[in-house]
């Protein structure tokens, strides 16, 4: 993934300055913000990674290669419920 960095915010002001700070010190060319309870599914580097690719392309050469536009990516959800989980 290239250069990873943890960085913590303590201003408070909850989830949108939060992210905002996030998004203030990143670097990288993609940003994906996850909560701290999510679990990504195999290969969800490679996902977001082909779906940004084509940016730029129009639905033509989309369609030339076989490819449907994506705006936006979404992964499963769930809630452990269980007496472990909920520990």
């Amino acid at each position: 993934w290239g250069r990873l960095a943890i960085f913590s915010f303590v201003s408070g002001g909850g989830r949108g300055p939060c992210l905002n700070f996030g998004a203030s010190v990143a670097t990288g060319r993609i940003l994906t913000f996850c909560h701290s309870d999510t679990t990504l599914p195999h290969g969800w580097d490679k996902r977001i990674m082909n779906t940004l690719e084509h940016e730029g392309m129009n639905d033509d050469e989309l369609s030339t290669l076989r490819i449907a536009r994506a705006n936006s990516c979404a992964f499963s959800f769930g809630i452990d419920t269980s007496r472990e989980g909920l520990s």
